[in-house]
């Protein structure tokens, strides 16, 4: 299926297990393979409240992408914890799964 960019910005996120991240804000792509390498995220709620900044979410993390929502990880939740102790990039221990807070 092939989903228009203008569909994708604003797109509902959320996790495996249906926990609210936010929406897409905006993607990367990468020129030379075009493909898209990397959403931000504009968190919602508690998330914002523990992050206040972007999230950087690699297509790996991405399980599903629909014109209704993007579904990501459930590890994608422990990296905004992880992020505000580090604020850098993150890379969960034992999985390709990684973000980072966009200053």
């Amino acid at each position: 299926m092939l989903i228009l960019s203008k569909k994708i910005i604003g797109l509902r996120v959320e996790t495996v297990s249906g926990n609210f991240l936010g929406h897409i804000k905006e993607f990367v792509i990468d020129n030379e393979n075009i493909f898209v390498t990397t959403f931000y995220i504009r968190p919602h709620g508690i998330v914002k409240g523990l992050v206040g900044e972007d999230l950087k979410i690699s297509k790996t993390q991405v399980v599903s992408l629909n014109e209704n929502k993007m579904v990501v990880d459930d590890s994608s939740e422990i990296i905004e914890e992880r992020s505000e102790k580090y604020n850098d990039d993150v890379i969960v221990e034992g999985s390709p799964i990684s973000a980072s807070i966009i200053e």
